[in-house]
């Protein structure tokens, strides 16, 4: 894949097949947790969204063991009430956007180390809810560029440009997914010094979609 091919990429599967062996499990179960919030209007599954909540916990290394066996428990649960190998369930649980959902936050829990191949295995289920599977594909493309930036042009961090207020701001972004926040983010590390376009114009984009685990927000956090 060439940088002009990453840039124009309209399906997940071909950058996930790009980054198989250089991505991070953090960033692999960031981009999981991403599209499954993509639909979370569509798949209203306590259990789902619950599994999906402990994936995130365990992106940041903060999922005990428990938590983790706990996630595993609910992600069963869910895929068995839309199996329905479990009596009397609601018919609302047998539902594609609930069987889809279910599959994949159950795919996300099963290898011991999620890669590019596992995520992308897990996102095919997510596909299919909506429209066609490649609006599905596109929209997961979105956030795949928005985790992982540009592969063909690292960017470097200048410490100097860490101030109390960008700080602050990177922090607040990401635990609270206040993405509305992006451009006064921009703004902060313009006035501490930074001038690189990759960053600030990326941080100012309107039409980009931003997620947990931006690459911009993880430069200026340490986040790998």
């Amino acid at each position: 894949m060439t940088e002009a091919q990453w840039l124009a990429c309209r399906t997940s599967r071909k950058m996930l097949a790009f980054l198989q062996g250089r991505l991070s499990q953090r960033k692999a179960l960031l981009i999981g947790c991403a599209c499954c919030r993509l639909h979370w209007s569509e798949i209203t599954l306590a259990e789902y969204r619950s599994a999906t909540e402990i994936l995130e916990r365990m992106a940041d290394g903060v999922a005990s063991e428990q938590e983790i066996a706990e996630g595993r428990r609910v992600a069963n649960y869910a895929l068995d009430m839309h199996t329905g190998t479990i009596r009397g369930i609601p018919r609302r649980y047998k539902t594609r956007a609930a069987g889809c959902g279910a599959w994949a936050v159950r795919e996300m829990f099963g290898p011991d180390h999620l890669d590019a191949e596992s995520v992308d295995s897990a996102l095919a289920h997510l596909w299919y809810i909506g429209k066609s599977p490649s609006v599905g594909a596109r929209r997961h493309s979105r956030v795949v560029r928005d985790i992982c930036g540009n592969p063909f042009r690292p960017v470097a961090f200048d410490p100097e440009w860490l101030t109390s207020d960008v700080l602050l701001l990177a922090r607040g972004i990401y635990e609270e997914r206040a993405f509305d926040r992006m451009p006064i983010l921009a703004d902060a590390l313009q006035d501490a010094g930074c001038d690189n376009d990759d960053i600030l114009n990326h941080l100012r984009d309107a039409k980009q979609t931003h997620v947990r685990g931006c690459w911009a927000v993880d430069l200026v956090l340490g986040k790998e």
